[in-house]
């Protein structure tokens, strides 16, 4: 489980970067520099857009980029990649400060989370750092953008590679897709569902597993709630709520799920556990 919201939260980290990245491209028509301005301003990655981007208007602010890549400066592994990204926002939210993404659409993702040998992971920023205080609370330097929220988002074909030299743990996941309407930080339920093939350095076969929730994300509480959760790792299917409080600062994990107890020494065997 801790695999995986590590991977619901690279992802969630890219959908802010596009946000940003809109926010202050509508004020300069040098859109390409513009929005790789933006995101190394807000976060500290450089973002590098190698193919067209295509810019609409009418009926509502879109762009899309193709060839995206993100890099952490003096890390040698690229960050994240993706083929295409398509986002449409409602500039008319912009004047009331709140960011409206009607849809945020991409394809063929590539996400590397690396830990080194001393625990330092090829993700971390002092840019980001800042964006939130020790409380959990938005630091002065951040957005006056009061509410982000995300109409739909539709991400396929990703792939992550997730190695921690650290602890000696390798995982990769692949055929990863997500799928979430109504996205919100602010308290506000909405529905997500996921499925991706898991594989633990050292496996047979890959596992498939897939989760389906009513999710409520309070970025400054510092809570994460997964209600009605489906969680199946074929053929295994876990039921119940599962709740992270404080992931800002000392994450506090809770729940209650429910399995068939004779089905998990074989599903633990296949995950080379």
């Amino acid at each position: 489980m801790k695999i995986l919201l590590k991977i619901i939260a690279l992802l969630a980290l890219f959908i802010l970067i596009g946000a940003v990245g809109v926010v202050y491209y509508v004020r300069n028509a040098d859109y390409r520099s513009t929005i790789e301005e933006a995101v190394a301003e807000a976060t500290g990655y450089d973002i590098t857009i190698a193919g067209d981007l295509d810019v609409e208007f009418f009926p509502t602010l879109g762009i899309t980029l193709s060839d995206v890549r993100l890099s952490n400066p003096g890390q040698r592994q690229e960050l994240m990649s993706t083929s295409e990204v398509i986002l449409r926002v409602n500039f008319r939210e912009l004047f009331n400060e709140r960011i409206v993404v009607e849809e945020l659409l991409a394809s063929d993702f590539h996400v590397n989370y690396y830990i080194t040998a001393d625990g330092n992971s090829i993700w971390q920023s002092d840019k980001l750092s800042e964006m939130v205080s020790e409380d959990g609370s938005e630091s002065g330097g951040s957005s006056d953008f009061s509410e982000l929220v995300i109409d739909r988002i539709s991400i396929n074909n990703t792939s992550i590679d997730y190695q921690d030299l650290s602890s000696g743990s390798r995982y990769q996941v692949a055929n990863f897709n997500l799928d979430s309407r109504d996205t919100n930080i602010n308290g506000r339920p909405f529905d997500i569902q996921l499925d991706f093939d898991f594989e633990n350095d050292g496996m047979g076969e890959p596992v498939p597993m897939s989760l389906r929730s009513n999710v409520i994300v309070d970025l400054n509480q510092g809570n994460l709630n997964f209600n009605n959760l489906a969680f199946t790792v074929t053929p295994l299917l876990l039921q119940g709520e599962v709740s992270v409080a404080n992931f800002n600062n000392n994450p506090q994990f809770s729940g209650n799920l429910a399995a068939d107890p004779f089905s998990l020494p074989g599903l633990l065997q296949r995950l080379g556990m």
